[in-house]
């Protein structure tokens, strides 16, 4: 359209490609949230699924990233089976550079549009284990291939999710 070349901008929408792709190493598989911290993003079940991964006896740690309304409570509530830091809020690069260091997004949020976590993910090769949501979570993952998708607030499919990412080198019994 020529005749609209001053008018016509390219407006890039989407996410920032982390700088480097994850790569995995020997020892617990490291598990990540980033979100906003409060109940409508699932982070009370997160502590649940800790406590199932443990009895699973999955080896793993944690990373938390985010603030919110509900980072209070969770930090007094949450009496970790496995490793746990909390990363806090972050400059987006900092963010970014997260997911390279981690295995698997854990994702069990109660409501979503198309959530960006998930393509960030995706796009530095770290799996998700998201909610099952009538959104445009069903877009990014698909569930068996490309990540897990699962019932909202079911955490021992999570955990068993989270498990079965172990067995294939024979880490978990």
């Amino acid at each position: 359209l020529p005749d609209r070349a001053s008018s016509i901008f390219f407006l890039p929408y989407g996410i920032a490609i982390p700088p480097g792709r994850r790569a995995p190493v020997p020892g617990p598989l490291r598990l990540l949230f980033v979100g906003r911290l409060e109940a409508d993003k699932g982070v009370f079940d997160l502590p649940l699924i800790d406590g199932q991964l443990a009895r699973l006896g999955a080896q793993v740690s944690w990373t938390v990233h985010g603030w919110g309304p509900a980072e209070e409570r969770l930090k007094k509530e949450w009496v970790p089976a496995a490793p746990l830091v909390w990363s806090g809020r972050r400059p987006m690069c900092e963010v970014l550079n997260l997911y390279q260091h981690h295995d698997i997004l854990v994702f069990p949020s109660r409501a979503e549009g198309l959530p960006v976590v998930l393509m960030e993910a995706g796009a530095a090769g770290v799996v998700p284990v998201a909610s099952d949501l009538e959104s445009g979570i069903a877009d990014i993952v698909t569930h068996g291939q490309t990540g897990f998708r699962l019932p909202v607030g079911q955490c021992d499919a999570f955990a068993k999710a989270i498990a079965s990412v172990l067995k294939p080198a024979g880490v978990l019994g």
